[in-house]
């Protein structure tokens, strides 16, 4: 199987997705997952319904992922809104780490809120990006 990506935008913003989907293939290429993965652009309206949903924090949040089943790796929502209003002028470099934390979640690899744990975190990520741009 290979990996497929889906990615919709649902967010009031235009959002050129092909290096998003280069990032998420290069991910993907890297942790040698053949898996599908769907990435959802939305607003804080709308990442607030699935966090509120799915996780019972009503409110809006930066990204939330999914894990599927089977030949699905899982699915990652972003609040295009989010970055907008937090990190305008690092808004593709935003996204891009938001998507490597979120296939990490995916992957199974979780964080607490310890300086320690998001400080590993951090590390992993990017030993990924280290990983994923030295085959750019």
């Amino acid at each position: 199987m290979s990996s497929d990506i889906t990615i919709i935008n649902k967010s009031a913003y235009r959002i050129a997705c092909a290096p998003y989907r280069t990032l998420l293939r290069k991910l993907l290429r890297a942790l040698c997952i053949r898996k599908s993965v769907g990435l959802l652009f939305t607003d804080n309206k709308g990442i607030r319904v699935y966090n509120r949903n799915f996780r019972g924090k009503d409110k809006a949040t930066d990204v939330l992922s999914f894990p599927g089943e089977g030949g699905h790796l899982g699915d990652i929502i972003i609040s295009y809104e989010w970055v907008v209003r937090e990190r305008p002028p690092h808004r593709r470099t935003a996204i891009e780490e938001l998507i490597v934390h979120a296939v990490l979640h995916l992957t199974g690899v979780h964080h607490t809120y310890t300086e320690r744990s998001l400080a590993e975190n951090r590390r992993a990520m990017d030993a990924l990006m280290t990983m994923i741009t030295a085959g750019r």
